[in-house]
Protein backbone atom coordinates (compact mmCIF):
# COMPACT_ATOMS: atom_id res chain seq x y z
CA UNK A 1 0.00 0.00 0.00
CA UNK A 2 1.15 3.18 -1.22
CA UNK A 3 1.32 5.64 1.81
CA UNK A 4 3.72 8.96 2.53
CA UNK A 5 3.72 9.90 6.36
CA UNK A 6 3.42 13.64 7.21
CA UNK A 7 5.52 15.53 9.43
CA UNK A 8 8.43 16.64 10.81
CA UNK A 9 9.35 13.05 11.78
CA UNK A 10 9.26 11.27 8.72
CA UNK A 11 11.03 8.39 9.35
CA UNK A 12 8.71 7.61 12.50
CA UNK A 13 6.07 4.91 11.30
CA UNK A 14 2.14 5.61 10.55
CA UNK A 15 -0.30 3.51 12.95
CA UNK A 16 -2.40 2.01 10.20
CA UNK A 17 -4.52 0.04 12.53
CA UNK A 18 -5.98 3.00 14.43
CA UNK A 19 -5.52 5.38 11.25
CA UNK A 20 -8.42 6.43 8.39
CA UNK A 21 -6.66 6.38 4.87
CA UNK A 22 -9.11 8.28 3.00
CA UNK A 23 -8.45 8.71 -0.85
CA UNK A 24 -10.08 11.69 -2.25
CA UNK A 25 -11.70 11.57 -6.16
CA UNK A 26 -11.47 15.20 -7.92
CA UNK A 27 -9.27 17.70 -7.42
CA UNK A 28 -11.21 20.48 -8.16
CA UNK A 29 -12.26 23.61 -5.58
CA UNK A 30 -14.80 21.06 -4.13
CA UNK A 31 -11.99 18.77 -2.65
CA UNK A 32 -10.13 21.25 -1.58
CA UNK A 33 -11.66 21.57 2.19
CA UNK A 34 -12.12 18.04 2.67
CA UNK A 35 -8.88 17.27 1.43
CA UNK A 36 -7.21 19.65 4.39
CA UNK A 37 -9.53 18.45 6.71
CA UNK A 38 -8.28 14.51 6.63
CA UNK A 39 -4.94 15.77 6.22
CA UNK A 40 -5.02 18.06 9.63
CA UNK A 41 -7.55 15.41 11.49
CA UNK A 42 -5.29 13.20 13.92
CA UNK A 43 -5.86 9.96 13.02
CA UNK A 44 -6.51 10.10 9.37
CA UNK A 45 -4.09 10.58 6.30
CA UNK A 46 -4.80 11.33 2.92
CA UNK A 47 -3.26 8.52 0.89
CA UNK A 48 -4.29 9.49 -2.75
CA UNK A 49 -5.59 12.12 -4.82
CA UNK A 50 -6.90 10.77 -8.09
CA UNK A 51 -8.30 13.12 -10.94
CA UNK A 52 -8.04 12.37 -14.77
CA UNK A 53 -6.11 16.16 -15.26
CA UNK A 54 -2.80 14.89 -13.40
CA UNK A 55 -1.89 18.38 -13.25
CA UNK A 56 -5.00 19.13 -10.94
CA UNK A 57 -3.91 15.51 -9.10
CA UNK A 58 -0.57 16.62 -8.42
CA UNK A 59 -1.30 19.88 -7.39
CA UNK A 60 -3.37 19.59 -4.59
CA UNK A 61 -1.31 15.84 -3.84
CA UNK A 62 1.95 17.80 -3.61
CA UNK A 63 -0.03 19.82 -0.40
CA UNK A 64 -1.24 16.98 2.00
CA UNK A 65 2.08 14.61 1.23
CA UNK A 66 -0.33 12.04 -1.01
CA UNK A 67 0.18 10.59 -4.10
CA UNK A 68 -1.53 11.28 -7.20
CA UNK A 69 -3.20 9.31 -9.85
CA UNK A 70 -5.42 10.05 -12.91
CA UNK A 71 -7.56 6.72 -12.39
CA UNK A 72 -9.48 6.24 -9.62
CA UNK A 73 -9.98 2.54 -10.39
CA UNK A 74 -5.88 2.75 -9.67
CA UNK A 75 -5.97 3.89 -6.13
CA UNK A 76 -9.24 1.68 -4.16
CA UNK A 77 -7.07 -0.99 -3.50
CA UNK A 78 -4.97 1.42 -1.17
CA UNK A 79 -7.53 3.37 0.90
CA UNK A 80 -10.77 2.78 3.52
CA UNK A 81 -12.42 5.89 2.02
CA UNK A 82 -13.42 7.69 -0.74
CA UNK A 83 -14.29 11.35 -0.84
CA UNK A 84 -16.12 12.11 -3.90
CA UNK A 85 -15.54 15.60 -5.22
CA UNK A 86 -15.71 14.80 -8.27
CA UNK A 87 -18.04 16.38 -11.45
CA UNK A 88 -21.63 16.07 -9.76
CA UNK A 89 -22.32 13.34 -13.37
CA UNK A 90 -19.40 11.37 -11.85
CA UNK A 91 -20.79 10.75 -8.37
CA UNK A 92 -22.92 7.86 -9.03
CA UNK A 93 -20.37 5.76 -10.52
CA UNK A 94 -17.72 6.27 -8.24
CA UNK A 95 -19.85 5.84 -5.15
CA UNK A 96 -21.05 2.05 -6.81
CA UNK A 97 -17.32 1.47 -7.84
CA UNK A 98 -15.84 2.41 -3.96
CA UNK A 99 -18.99 0.66 -2.13
CA UNK A 100 -18.73 -2.40 -4.30
CA UNK A 101 -15.10 -2.56 -3.42
CA UNK A 102 -15.93 -2.01 0.58
CA UNK A 103 -15.26 1.82 1.03
CA UNK A 104 -16.65 4.06 2.92
CA UNK A 105 -17.88 7.10 0.82
CA UNK A 106 -18.63 11.05 1.42
CA UNK A 107 -20.03 12.22 -1.71
CA UNK A 108 -20.35 15.78 -2.27
CA UNK A 109 -24.18 17.08 -2.91
CA UNK A 110 -25.71 15.38 -5.45
CA UNK A 111 -25.17 11.41 -4.43
CA UNK A 112 -26.77 11.11 -8.38
CA UNK A 113 -28.07 12.93 -10.42
CA UNK A 114 -31.59 11.32 -9.84
CA UNK A 115 -34.07 9.84 -7.45
CA UNK A 116 -33.11 6.95 -8.77
CA UNK A 117 -29.09 7.14 -8.49
CA UNK A 118 -29.31 7.85 -5.08
CA UNK A 119 -31.48 5.16 -3.73
CA UNK A 120 -29.02 2.38 -6.30
CA UNK A 121 -26.39 4.13 -3.76
CA UNK A 122 -28.35 3.69 -0.50
CA UNK A 123 -28.88 -0.02 -1.51
CA UNK A 124 -25.21 -0.57 -2.58
CA UNK A 125 -24.12 0.79 0.70
CA UNK A 126 -26.87 -1.43 2.52
CA UNK A 127 -26.02 -4.69 1.00
CA UNK A 128 -22.46 -3.95 1.67
CA UNK A 129 -22.58 -3.02 5.16
CA UNK A 130 -20.50 0.04 4.55
CA UNK A 131 -21.47 3.38 5.20
CA UNK A 132 -22.48 6.76 3.56
CA UNK A 133 -22.90 11.01 3.83
CA UNK A 134 -23.50 12.89 1.58
CA UNK A 135 -21.81 16.21 2.46
CA UNK A 136 -22.61 19.51 1.14
CA UNK A 137 -19.68 21.95 2.60
CA UNK A 138 -20.88 25.08 1.06
CA UNK A 139 -23.83 25.07 3.70
CA UNK A 140 -21.85 26.12 6.51
CA UNK A 141 -20.31 29.29 3.66
CA UNK A 142 -21.15 32.99 5.22
CA UNK A 143 -23.36 33.39 2.32
CA UNK A 144 -25.32 30.19 2.95
CA UNK A 145 -25.47 30.99 6.61
CA UNK A 146 -27.30 34.45 5.96
CA UNK A 147 -29.86 33.09 4.19
CA UNK A 148 -30.77 30.52 6.33
CA UNK A 149 -31.04 32.76 9.29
Amino acid sequence: MLRLCRGADASKDCDTAESALPGIIGAGLNAVGPTKYFADAPRSQVVTITDPDQQHARALSTEVWAASLTDYQDFLAGVDAAVISSPNSLHHEHAIACTRDGKYISSEKPMGLSQQGAQEIAIAVRRRGSNSQSAFQSALTPPSRLHNT
